[in-house]
């Protein structure tokens, strides 16, 4: 065995060469046998990209020049609906935003019992009235004084007077006790004289008396 590979130095130079020769003709045709590399035209694909960018950037002027000719037309202007609080009915206040049925009928008893009113910020006296239901209603809100329903202190009597909300028994009482004893009222700010009555009080109560019989409702029951 040792034999069969004893080689001189010749001999194996040429076996090598031999090797070499065999191993580059078989790469050779593996090459040729190998299909020729397919070219692309990517001109085309170009263009249309070209095209494209050149499109969406004419889209994009086009829907600015529409947005600059909306913020230049004059917004739409809105009607207010306007309630005024000493004529209109329970649906008239159902209109207004957050006022329901049962609040609406609330206030129309309120206003009842009042005889008007005289401030559009006493609403927030109506029950359940809160700050963020009136801000919401308030500019949708006005006002005719000459609506209010006056008490004649000079013909009333302390039933009649005490109904009114903002009149005590005791206040109903020394109005007309003050008249036993000083004869009828020339002015309403005599009423000042009861000790009872100071000016906080009076502007409260005031816009719902008179001594003017024209002007007056009946409270004798």
């Amino acid at each position: 065995m040792k034999n069969f590979f004893n080689y001189n130095f010749s001999q194996r130079n040429g076996i090598i060469f031999l090797s070499l020769i065999v191993v580059l003709v078989y790469v050779v045709k593996e090459v040729q046998l190998q299909p020729p590399q397919k070219s692309y035209d990517f001109s085309s694909y170009k263009e249309d990209v070209k095209q494209l960018r050149a499109l969406q950037k004419k889209d994009k002027i086009i829907h600015k020049e529409k947005r600059e000719v909306i913020k230049k037309q004059p917004s739409p202007v809105l009607k207010k609906i306007m309630v005024e609080v000493n004529s209109a009915d329970t649906l008239r206040f159902e209109s207004l935003p957050a006022i329901g049925h049962v609040f609406a009928k609330r206030i129309c008893k309120y206003r009842h019992l009042l005889g008007g009113f005289h401030s559009i910020q006493q609403l927030k006296e109506v029950y359940g009235m809160d700050a963020s239901r009136y801000a919401t209603i308030k500019p949708y809100l006005e006002i005719d004084i000459a609506k209010i329903q006056k008490i004649n202190i000079n013909d009333s009597d302390v039933k009649g007077l005490q109904k009114h909300p903002y009149i005590s028994y005791k206040t109903a009482n020394a109005i007309v006790s003050y008249k036993s004893q000083h004869g009828v009222y020339k002015t309403l700010t005599e009423i000042l004289n009861i000790h009872l009555i100071d000016s906080l009080k009076f502007r409260k109560i005031a816009p719902y008396l008179t001594i003017d019989e024209n002007k007056s409702v009946s409270t004798k029951y």
